[in-house]
């Protein structure tokens, strides 16, 4: 507002009114000296109107230039309790400027020029005014970039500032805590690499923490932690390629390859492929060289069967194997003649040249031809040959008859009518038919075997008994 003193309107009024007077004056001389009394009066009716105009204008231009300075002091103020020192002097001063250049005018009546000056005034402060939260925006970023450059200073000056224009902004306001700290958080973040470059992962994680306390969004915080999380595992892949390396070494080829897979979740490395590889072909062949082991050892103790299985298990895992391809052959061949052995040494009634004599022969000739022959088998060969040789001596029989009935026996040859004979029999089963003098006779199996009592060989061939006798 223009000073009271100055600026009374009705001063104001006065002075216009003062003028007119000695202009109407100068006017009425002035025609006085050249015309008559008529033009006189007529030329003085014209400029009072003229005054009386002019008078109205004046006012009017006077309460125009008051609404004007009433908004640009009003938009002023607002500007000037944002500290515009601080951000915009310049500008504001050019406002401030503005407004007293306007008021000199308004002193000295020039109403419409002070209105110009005011006008200058409000569109300075409006685009101040529109600038402000870009103004606002920018110190934000340039505080955060400060900090991230670790200068508190520049950081503190930037948020401050902020804070100075909107006291409430919290971006601001967390960022002016931030950079307070920023000196001693960016010395723990330095100790804490210190640390960490010499292996101390513990007393680094110890630092960060403390980096996490006194400022949970620093951005160096996240990297730090990612390395952290990064070396701890580094650190359990070494340690769990040491420790597999050490099972390795220790023929401990299952124990190896558990620690191996679990380095490889760690770190998929070409190392840890590779020792995975050497884990599992150790594992492999150690599998491999058990079951050979446990088919020799099958193998000694003659259990044939077993020694085969073993041996083709251990050929169908690899298959480069021949000898042991070799070895599952022989195995299968000796498990398959043990059983022949034992099915013919396991005859009830034993060999005859019947059952089993010629199949005894010729699995003795292949069980003679076998070099390494083992307890077993020699024992068994002796008892085959027993048998055979059992097969090969007559037993003697006793026959009764009637001497009526005419004995035949097959396959040998008839014998005729008697009371009672001995025959020398080879083992085996016989066929005795009796033929009697009435049409009838009779037909009688019988089985000659060194198993039986000489009483138990003594038959009964007569044509009054019943065949099924």
């Amino acid at each position: 507002m223009p000073l009271k003193e100055n600026g009374d309107p009705s001063i104001c009024q006065k002075k216009v009114l003062i003028f007119s007077i000695i202009l109407v004056s100068i006017i009425f001389i002035f025609y006085l000296s050249k015309s008559s009394s008529i033009l006189f009066v007529s030329g003085l009716e014209n400029n009072t109107a003229t005054v009386t105009l002019n008078i109205a204008e004046k006012t009017n231009a006077r309460i125009q230039a008051q609404i004007f300075l009433a908004q640009a002091l009003t938009l002023s103020d607002k500007i000037r309790h944002l500290n515009p020192d601080k951000w915009a002097k310049t500008a504001f001063f050019g406002i401030e400027a503005s407004i007293a250049e306007g008021e000199k005018y308004y002193r000295r009546g020039a109403y419409r020029a002070a209105q110009k000056n005011y006008q200058r005034a409000i569109r300075d402060a409006e685009k101040l005014a529109q600038t402000i939260p870009m103004v606002v925006e920018q110190n934000n970023l340039t505080g955060d970039l400060a900090i991230f450059k670790k200068d508190a200073t520049e950081a503190m000056f930037s948020y401050s500032l902020v804070l100075k224009i909107d006291p409430a902004n919290e971006h601001a306001k967390n960022g002016l805590v931030r950079s307070q700290s920023l000196d001693k958080v960016n010395t723990l973040i330095m100790e804490g690499v210190r640390y960490e470059k010499l292996g101390e992962i513990d007393a680094a994680i110890a630092k960060y923490s403390e980096v996490a306390t006194l400022d949970p969004e620093n951005p160096a915080l996240e990297s730090s932690k990612q390395r952290i999380k990064f070396e701890q595992r580094q650190q359990r892949y070494r340690e769990k390629m040491s420790q597999g390396f050490s099972s390795l070494k220790n023929l401990s080829f299952s124990e190896a390859k558990i620690l191996f897979e679990d380095a490889q979740r760690k770190n998929n490395s070409s190392e840890v492929k590779m020792a995975l590889r050497q884990a599992t072909n150790g594992l492999a062949n150690q599998a491999i060289k058990s079951l050979i082991e446990r088919g020799h050892d099958a193998s000694k103790k003659e259990e044939w069967e077993q020694a085969a299985t073993f041996y083709k298990r251990a050929v169908d895992k690899d298959s480069a194997l021949a000898n042991i391809a070799v070895l599952a052959t022989e195995a299968k061949g000796r498990s398959t003649l043990d059983r022949e052995i034992e099915n013919t040494l396991s005859l009830p009634l034993g060999i005859s040249l019947s059952d089993g004599y010629d199949n005894a022969t010729a699995t003795l000739q292949r069980a003679e031809a076998i070099s390494l022959k083992g307890r077993r088998l020699s024992g068994q060969i002796m008892k085959l040959k027993h048998e055979i040789k059992l097969a090969e001596i007559p037993i003697d029989i006793i026959i009764k008859s009637d001497n009526v009935a005419f004995v035949k026996i097959h396959p040998n040859s008839n014998i005729g009518k008697f009371k009672r004979i001995t025959l020398s029999l080879l083992p085996g089963e016989y066929l005795i038919e009796g033929h009697c003098d009435d049409g009838d006779g009779f037909q009688k199996k019988i089985t000659v075997s060194h198993v039986f009592l000489q009483k138990e060989q003594e038959l009964i061939a007569e044509c009054h008994q019943n065949p099924a006798q």
